[in-house]
């Protein structure tokens, strides 16, 4: 029996959603394995429903189709990008690291790896 498993990256994702739905469909979906209905944005069905469904344009929705249609994916945690998200809207070290459940430390990581280490060391201290 053939595997129809398949990895969703990140990069994908960001070329299919805005940063808004993507932070809202890791926070829901990261980590987790989806089924992409061969229907996604054809019809509505109640046999087999994607998250995917409200948060991409039936422009992408064709793709997914084409792409995964039929097919259980793998959606990726995302948690540096998400860091990196939650950095932008002014969140401090720890909120960040609590919403993620890494280390503060981890965050610190996180924000080196992407040039921000001075606005989220100085938290860590406070």
């Amino acid at each position: 029996m053939p595997d129809h498993r398949q990895n969703l990256s990140l990069s994908y994702l960001q070329t299919i959603m805005a940063e808004p739905s993507l932070v809202s469909f890791l926070e829901q979906c990261g980590g987790t394995k989806l089924y992409v209905p061969k229907t996604l944005g054809l019809e509505r069905t109640t046999v087999r429903s994607c998250p995917l469904e409200a948060l991409v344009s039936w422009t992408h929705k064709k793709s997914l189709r084409e792409n995964f249609g039929g097919r259980t994916v793998s959606v990726p945690m995302g948690k540096n990008y998400l860091a990196e998200c939650y950095r932008k809207a002014g969140l401090e070290s720890r909120e960040i690291a609590q919403k993620l459940r890494i280390s503060i430390r981890r965050v610190r990581d996180l924000a080196a790896a992407s040039s921000g280490a001075d606005s989220l060391s100085h938290e860590v201290s406070k």
